[in-house]
């Protein structure tokens, strides 16, 4: 018996010296049966040979998204900050046939056990309370939480929009998505006005201050940082202080 998913995962991968993603891949599969309700895992590949992807593109749980050539040949010299953008925008815009959104997560993190479970209960909470319209931060390098004053629900607070640093694994609900990816696409790609993830927190912001959205965290994060190399938009490494708390029962 076929069930829409609650919602789908797209990485964002590149080739780099040192390669995480099939730690990543691994940490997903592992953290629960539940993963396989929201297969196949997009890979969105920001190039057109992904030699990292050779020996996993087979797999049915996986689907790979390879830029064509006039994609890279746009993108080629591009500094790469907007080329992130570019590829978060890819991400952001592939059909979406899931009931609540989708999942956009860097290649070099690992998830906490019952990830699904505890972010699909996260999500449903929100939408009972919340504005359809959101963005979830299930990573975070902020202890929001701790703060009694953002503390929302069992298991998400407000999140300062404005503050956002990184994008290693954010939850974009379904009547979302066209809107952010059509403001990366303004703000990231055509303009470069902002690297992505200060202008995901700047429209946050402002839909937050019109009422019409809004952004949150987990209450911990369910995601860790794990690269200690930079992929070139840091230049240093940051974590989540939260990663690995009890979760709320």
């Amino acid at each position: 018996m076929h069930t829409t998913p609650p919602f789908d995962v797209a990485i964002l991968t590149v080739p780099r010296a040192t390669d995480y993603l099939a730690q990543t891949l691994a940490s997903l599969f592992a953290s629960g049966r539940d993963v396989w309700t929201i297969t196949p895992i997009h890979l969105v590949a920001g190039s057109t040979t992904c030699p990292h992807l050779e020996g996993m593109a087979h797999h049915r749980a996986l689907r790979v998204h390879a830029m064509d050539e006039p994609q890279w040949q746009l993108i080629r010299d591009w500094h790469v900050h907007r080329r992130l953008a570019y590829n978060l925008w890819r991400a952001a815009s592939l059909p979406c046939e899931t009931l609540y959104g989708r999942c956009i997560c860097e290649d070099d993190i690992v998830f906490a056990d019952g990830f699904i479970e505890k972010l699909v209960n996260t999500i449903r909470e929100i939408r009972a309370a919340e504005n359809d319209k959101f963005v979830l931060a299930a990573y975070s390098p902020y202890d929001f939480a701790n703060e009694a004053e953002r503390r929302r629900g069992r298991w998400y607070c407000s999140y300062n929009a404005s503050a956002h640093y990184g994008n290693c694994c954010l939850f974009v609900s379904k009547p979302l998505l066209s809107d952010l990816a059509q403001t990366l696409w303004l703000r990231t790609v055509e303009h470069t006005q902002a690297p992505a993830d200060i202008a995901i927190g700047e429209f946050m912001e402002e839909l937050w201050k019109r009422r019409e959205g809004g952004m949150y965290q987990t209450v911990s994060s369910l995601a860790q940082h794990m690269g200690f190399v930079s992929g070139g938009t840091s230049e240093r490494y940051f974590s989540s202080p939260t990663f690995g708390q009890a979760w709320p029962e």
